[in-house]
């Protein structure tokens, strides 16, 4: 899980998460769960694999705590609670607050290659850079291709893109 119901009324009180979300638990459930398929998204799309899904974390840390095994690291939390913002925000049509605005940046930011997340390697998150934005990936080719048996030889192989 990047984000629970306790962890947002720690950090926004739950009078203003219940505000919101709506009324109801099961409305703050849901646009967690939104948020949380935000947050994967963003993160397949920046190459990040090894964190999808959310259940990969069977808890969030504890405030001013690093992340134990098993916990989502707090980097992963912060982008949940931004796409949580601006869900709740953008379903009552509210305007989002200026101090909201550079948290919602960081979801385009990672999933634009612009920012990386750091330290997320030490916790067992590797990012799988032929998968990210602007990577790529080779699979093995053949060199004895020939044009006899109808087919072509590749253009663009390991040799030919070396470098780049």
């Amino acid at each position: 899980m990047y984000l629970t119901q306790a962890w947002l009324n720690e950090v926004l009180g739950s009078e203003k998460v219940s505000k919101l979300a709506g009324l109801t638990g099961q409305s703050i459930a849901r646009t967690i769960d939104l948020a949380e398929a935000e947050v994967e998204t963003v993160l397949m799309h920046a190459g990040y694999h090894d964190a999808v899904p959310s259940s990969n974390y069977t808890a969030l840390p504890a405030a001013g705590v690093q992340p134990a095994a098993g916990e989502c690291p707090r980097v992963i939390s912060l982008l949940a609670y931004a796409a949580w913002i601006e869900l709740v925000h953008g379903g009552h049509t509210l305007e989002l607050p200026e101090q909201f605005a550079a948290y919602v940046k960081k979801l385009d930011d990672v999933r634009n290659g612009k920012i990386e997340l750091p330290g997320l390697a030490k916790k067992g998150v590797n990012k799988d850079t032929s998968r990210a934005r602007g990577g790529m990936s080779f699979t093995e080719s053949s060199t004895d291709v020939t044009v006899d048996d109808g087919s072509r030889p590749s253009v663009f192989n390991r040799k030919s893109m070396q470098g780049y």
